[in-house]
């Protein structure tokens, strides 16, 4: 799942993770993120750091819900000296730097379970 960021991001991020057959949804806002994460599985979740400024109370709820779900795969995509690095962003995300590249995405997929014979794509 793509949380946030512009429109050419979210463009990019979704063309190269189809490249690489993985299933995209996108979500606007860490709102929307939630509702669908509480309905869906979903194996890897990239999140603009924007996003998270915007609704912090939310961003607390996506972070408190992957720590629940025991998730490795939070990326999120923000400036190299942001500032918002608190621990709790240290524990539950990986961070990788804007403009995200395309090896930033395969390597985030190399990292996800592989599915078994027969069953779908991985969701993202």
């Amino acid at each position: 799942m793509l949380v946030g960021g512009g429109a050419l991001q979210q463009r990019f991020c979704e063309s190269v993770l189809q490249t690489l057959g993985v299933a995209v949804l996108l979500a606007p806002t860490c709102r929307e993120a939630l509702k669908t994460l509480s309905e869906t599985h979903i194996d890897l979740v990239i999140v603009d750091e924007a996003s998270a400024v915007r609704d912090g109370d939310c961003w607390a709820c996506l972070l408190d819900l992957f720590a629940r779900m025991n998730r490795q795969h939070l990326y999120v995509v923000a400036e190299h000296d942001s500032g918002l690095r608190t621990p709790a962003w240290t524990q539950a995300a990986r961070h990788v730097a804007k403009p995200i590249r395309a090896i930033d995405l395969v390597e985030a997929t190399l990292r996800l379970p592989r599915p078994r014979v027969g069953t779908s794509a991985l969701a993202v």
